[in-house]
């Protein structure tokens, strides 16, 4: 009986060493060692010669130093890794210290563009003005039609050879922003869809679109300041303070006639800043002195809307219809173009017709008959002028002579302009 007894004891305790050896395999399995994780890098618009950066793998919970970022991206900086794409600021610095989580994950690259210098800018070529002789002697005579015109003497004065490229907008937008200007719009890449956002290496050259006439005379000012010149645009007559907001909410969809307004500033003419050109200058470089008659295009030889007989007006060598000067609705692919990509007119000027309508200095009136001098436009009205056409207009538009206007608070995507400044 004893034997018996010893045997059960022992069947007893091999089966709590069985259930003991289970229990403890399935403790096992619920708290095994942590899986392992990857880390991918995405370089968000940079590049490096082989457009691939090796994914990293860590274990669960564990720490680690992320992967040294390989990538560049022409005109910005590296700031450092985001886990998401669109983010404003970077999460983890360079080779910062990264603790896995339970899942793989992706970091972004972000960037932060680098603000060009007004150098910097002069050397790309964008910024360039080219000098007008004026003209004194009563010979150029500003028409808008074969029963229209007056004399206009002209002086002296620099125009953009460009219009305003989106870059250059930004750059001055930003320095404004950070000393004391502010804007109704922020500006589009060209016939972008978001408004001020960084400029792209794609569409920075294009113009800037989407300003009125409010917003380019305050960032006229503020390029100024930041080239170090004298402002042009006042809320004083004795021009003691430079207007330096074009949001004016009182009367944001009417026009403010108080004098000293963001629409109706007092404009000190004998500063040497920047400024919109007036009607008479921008015709004159448009037509360099009538070479192109009031119904060319500007740079063309031969009347808008001409297809054949052309001959060579202007002597530079090329004989040119309106497409191979002007971005208009035949031949934009209906949007904004890189300013500079059409032949320039004889003087050197680019898009003076066409790519966007460029606002003028101007109010809107009837033209005089009498001979003037720095004839200046009319001395009150509701619309500003713009001159030009764009690349949504038809052809007409693109005449040397053709006049059009706008209220100075409306900024649609086809407008845009160009500076001027005296001499």
């Amino acid at each position: 009986m004893k034997r018996r007894s010893i045997n059960k004891n022992m069947g007893v305790a091999f089966t709590i060493l069985f259930l003991c050896v289970f229990c403890t395999s399935a403790v096992t399995e619920i708290i095994d060692e942590p899986g392992s994780h990857t880390i991918t890098f995405d370089a968000n618009g940079g590049t490096m010669e082989s457009r691939t950066m090796e994914s990293q793998t860590m274990a669960e919970g564990s720490s680690a130093d992320l992967m040294a970022n390989p990538y560049i991206r022409s005109g910005y900086s590296f700031t450092g890794w985001a886990i998401s794409e669109n983010a404003a600021s970077a999460v983890y610095a360079d080779q910062s210290s990264y603790t896995m989580g339970t899942a793989d994950v992706k970091l972004y690259a972000v960037w932060i563009w680098n603000a060009p210098t007004l150098s910097e800018l002069q050397k790309g070529g964008y910024i360039t003005m080219i000098d007008v002789h004026g003209v004194m002697d009563g010979s150029y005579k500003q028409a808008t039609s074969t029963t229209t015109g007056f004399v206009h003497n002209i002086s002296a004065f620099s125009l953009g050879k460009f219009e305003v490229t989106y870059e250059l907008w930004y750059t001055v937008y930003r320095w404004a922003l950070s000393n004391g200007y502010a804007f109704a719009n922020a500006g589009f890449e060209g016939k972008g869809a978001t408004p001020g956002t960084v400029p792209t290496i794609a569409a920075m050259h294009e113009p800037v679109t989407t300003v009125n006439w409010r917003d380019c005379i305050v960032w006229c000012n503020a390029y100024s300041e930041m080239a170090g010149k004298i402002p042009v645009y006042y809320s004083d007559s004795a021009y003691l303070f430079p207007i330096r907001s074009s949001v004016d909410y009182s009367y944001g969809s009417s026009v403010n006639t108080k004098s000293g307004s963001a629409d109706n500033p007092y404009i000190n003419m004998s500063s040497k800043g920047y400024r919109l050109p007036t009607e008479g200058e921008w015709m004159y470089a448009a037509s360099c002195k009538s070479v192109y008659p009031y119904d060319y295009a500007s740079g063309a030889d031969a009347p808008y809307d001409a297809t054949s007989g052309i001959v060579d007006i202007d002597g530079d060598g090329d004989v040119q219809y309106s497409g191979d000067v002007a971005w208009y609705t035949s031949n934009s692919s209906v949007t904004t173009r890189t300013v500079g990509t059409k032949a320039a007119n004889v003087w050197g000027f680019c898009d003076l017709s066409g790519n966007v309508c460029e606002w003028c200095q101007d109010w809107f009136g009837t033209l005089p008959t009498a001979a003037q001098a720095n004839y200046k436009g009319a001395s009150s009205g509701l619309y500003r002028i713009l001159r030009g056409g764009s690349w949504l207009y038809l052809s007409r538009y693109l005449q040397v002579g053709s006049r059009n206007y706008y209220d100075p608070y409306y900024g649609g995507s086809y407008f845009g302009f160009r500076v001027c400044c005296g001499r």
